[in-house]
């Protein structure tokens, strides 16, 4: 492709064979605009390169021997030509216009990180999913601000200020870490949707690998994320009674999730496995 692209798209994929078509079909109808999307499928033992070939004709595909998701991130960018360069996850359903939209306000405004709105979507979940999530949308993580959870861009500078991607559960948070609140940008008119679970033991198995990432990045002398810590948000919350029924479920999983992923941290568990929210039958069509 070349050079003068307005922004580039690298997507890591590990056996996203059943989710890979939902997150190429918003981009590929843009990529006549002058998207640059590269795929990375990194050992994959499924369709996914074959799937992302028939979604995006116009995508560059590599596949990779290692299934890593920061080699693939690696090697997304070893090839990528443009800035903005945005990662998104190959469970995320983002346009190709909204990720435009947020480089051209990051061009405007000079920030050097940025992403559209998150959109939590759990119709079709249980009712403890639906609950976790209705509380958990609340959190001061989804404010103003937030990059990471699926979808991150940077400007070539931003880019710059770390070398090749650490291999850590919970990359975003270390790569949202590197930047002040004031840097980083989000654009509320545009949005992307992560894949949520549907199942309370795939919402389990999602928040405790989140919390094992958490662990992880402490272990390591890195504490990002602290701008959200604290409780009085659901404190907030918790002066409606018609919440708590959500609070409890919210506090149960967090409960549950710190302490498994705690478990996964100390055996060393971190390979990096599909969320359960990425699995075909827990999606939300």
């Amino acid at each position: 492709m070349p050079a003068d692209k307005p922004f580039s798209v690298v997507i890591p994929a590990h056996n996203e064979g059943e989710v890979i078509t939902r997150c190429l079909s918003s981009l590929a109808a843009d990529l006549a605009s002058g998207a640059e999307v590269i795929v990375v499928c990194n050992g994959c033992t499924d369709d996914t390169a074959e799937r992302a070939r028939a979604a995006a004709p116009g995508a560059t595909v590599l596949e990779l021997g290692p299934a890593s998701k920061a080699v693939a991130m690696d090697a997304g960018d070893d090839v990528a030509t443009s800035f903005p360069r945005f990662y998104v996850d190959a469970d995320v359903e983002v346009s190709a216009g909204a990720l435009g939209a947020v480089a051209t306000e990051m061009a405007r405004s000079g920030r050097p990180a940025g992403a559209p709105r998150i959109e939590l979507v759990a119709t079709g979940a249980s009712w403890p999913v639906r609950a976790y999530v209705d509380i958990w949308r609340h959190h001061p993580y989804f404010g103003p601000g937030l990059i990471g959870a699926g979808v991150y861009g940077f400007s070539e500078a931003g880019r710059g200020r770390f070398g090749r991607f650490p291999a850590l559960l919970s990359e975003d948070v270390y790569v949202s870490g590197l930047f002040e609140p004031s840097e980083r940008l989000t654009v509320t008119a545009v949005w992307f949707r992560p894949a949520m679970p549907r199942r309370f033991g795939d919402l389990l198995r999602v928040e405790a690998r989140h919390h094992a990432g958490n662990a992880q990045l402490e272990a390591g002398g890195f504490a990002g994320g602290d701008e959200h810590k604290g409780a009085g948000w659901a404190l907030a919350l918790a002066r409606d009674p018609r919440r708590w029924p959500g609070l409890a479920v919210y506090l149960l999983v967090t409960l549950l999730a710190r302490v498994t992923g705690a478990r996964q941290h100390r055996r060393g568990d971190f390979r990096w496995v599909k969320d359960a929210s990425s699995r075909h039958a827990d999606l939300e069509r």
